[in-house]
């Protein structure tokens, strides 16, 4: 199974505020995160995402946000029945964003989960 996936980040820190998803079957998964203490959100990020400090104040930390992703897309996939997902994403950042938010994840399984999106994905911009 095939996911496409977009993800929004501070400025600075580059800690993921939002993260989007499209599987091939068109269904999908969206869900703002909370990057936690020391994050940012810039009038510049707000301006290019739509994105405020208040709706990420709100939003489930990135450890609980990425097993609701864990989740979808295991679901996904069994539904699929291929259970070899793969990633790909449009640009250099994604890989970046990801691991800064790693880096600030406490959750093992989450860890272990976005661990493995990093390594499973392909920027298709170069191709």
């Amino acid at each position: 199974m095939n996911f496409y996936l977009d993800f929004e980040a501070t400025q600075f820190s580059e800690r993921i505020i939002s993260i989007g998803c499209v599987a091939e079957n068109g269904t999908t998964f969206n869900s703002l995160v909370n990057p936690g203490k020391g994050a940012k959100i810039t009038s510049f990020i707000t301006k290019l995402t739509g994105i405020t400090k208040e709706m990420v104040d709100g939003a489930e930390s990135a450890d609980d946000v990425f097993m609701n992703f864990a989740n979808w897309v295991v679901n996904t996939s069994l539904c699929a029945k291929d259970p070899h997902p793969k990633y790909y994403v449009y640009g250099d950042n994604d890989a970046e964003f990801l691991q800064r938010t790693i880096n600030h994840m406490s959750n093992p399984m989450a860890i272990s989960f976005a661990t493995s999106i990093k390594a499973l994905m392909t920027d298709y911009s170069k191709t």
